[in-house]
C-alpha cells in the first residue's frame, strides 16, 4: 500500500486519531441500577452551589437531552455552536433560565467542569508522537482540522501533550463556525494553508465527517480504522493503527 501521488499537506484530525478518548476514565455514575460514565458528576458540583433545591436525578435528565438536541443542532447544517449554548438548552429544558442574576457566569462554570472532566479522560501514545516525529523529518506540512465546540480546551490539550509545534496551522471547528463534513471548513484550510486539494491527505476515524468530507473537495485521505467496519470505499488508505502511517509515507 503505497502513495501514488505527490502529496506536500497533510491534514491531520485530532480526536480519536491524534488525541484519544477514553470513555472509562470519565466519572462513574449509577443511573437506575445501570453504570455509566459521563461529566455529569463534576458538573452537577458546580451546579448545586446555585440550584441547591435541584436534585441530581432531575438535573440528569435535563443534562443528557440538552447534549442529545445540541448534537442534533450541529448536525443538522454542519454548523458549529459553542458549548456553552448547550447549557442554555439545559436552563431552558429545566425552566430556571433567568432564575439567577449570574447565569452567563453559571453557564460559563458549567462549561469549564464538563470540559475539565473530557480532558481528564483524553490520552496521547507515545507512538503517536514517534508518528509525528518521522513526518516533520519528511518535511510535509502540516495542520489540525478538528471538530470540537470549546477551542480553548483543544488547544490546552495540545499544549498539555506538548504536540502544538508539529503543526503549521490548526483549525478548531468551534472557531470556524462549520463542521467537518461541510466543505466549508476544508476550503477554509485549503485557502490558508494556500494548498492544492489534489496535494494534500487527510487522516482521520470518522468516515463521514473526514472521509466523506475529504473526498467531496478532492482531497485523499487515509481512514484510522481501528474497529474493522466495511464502510471505507471513500478512503484512498485504509489503517488499523496511527503508527503504520509512516510505513506508507516512506514507499
Amino acid at each position: 500500500m503505497t502513495f501514488k501521488r505527490n502529496y506536500s499537506t497533510i491534514l491531520f484530525d485530532l480526536f480519536d486519531t491524534l488525541i484519544l478518548f477514553r470513555p472509562t476514565l470519565l466519572p462513574k455514575l449509577n443511573v437506575n441500577g445501570v453504570e455509566h460514565y459521563s461529566t455529569a458528576v463534576p458538573v452537577f458540583r458546580v451546579f448545586k452551589k446555585y440550584f441547591a433545591r435541584i436534585g441530581f436525578n432531575d438535573f440528569y435528565n435535563s443534562f443528557k437531552k440538552s447534549y442529545e438536541e445540541f448534537q442534533l443542532l450541529k448536525m443538522k447544517e454542519n454548523r458549529e455552536f459553542t458549548n456553552k449554548i448547550r447549557f442554555d438548552m439545559m436552563f431552558t429544558e429545566m425552566g430556571i433560565s433567568g432564575a439567577d442574576s449570574n447565569e452567563e457566569s453559571i453557564k460559563n462554570q458549567l462549561v469549564l467542569a464538563h470540559m475539565k472532566s473530557l480532558s481528564e479522560s483524553m490520552i496521547f501514545p507515545e507512538n503517536h508522537r514517534r508518528v509525528l516525529e518521522t513526518i516533520r523529518r519528511m518535511e510535509y506540512r502540516t495542520c489540525i482540522v478538528s471538530n470540537f465546540d470549546h477551542a480553548p480546551t483543544a488547544y490546552k490539550l495540545l499544549d498539555k501533550f506538548r504536540i502544538t509545534g508539529y503543526f503549521e496551522m490548526i483549525f478548531i471547528s468551534d472557531e470556524i463556525g462549520w463542521r467537518k463534513p461541510d466543505p466549508i471548513i476544508f476550503n477554509k484550510v485549503l485557502g490558508e494553508m494556500k494548498a492544492e486539494p489534489e496535494e494534500t491527505i487527510l487522516i482521520g476515524d470518522n468516515y463521514n465527517d473526514d472521509i466523506k468530507g475529504a473526498y467531496e473537495v478532492g482531497i485523499d485521505s487515509v481512514l484510522v480504522e481501528r474497529k474493522k467496519t466495511d464502510n471505507n470505499s471513500l478512503a484512498k488508505y485504509v489503517i488499523s493503527e496511527l503508527s503504520q502511517l509512516p510505513g506508507i509515507l516512506e514507499h
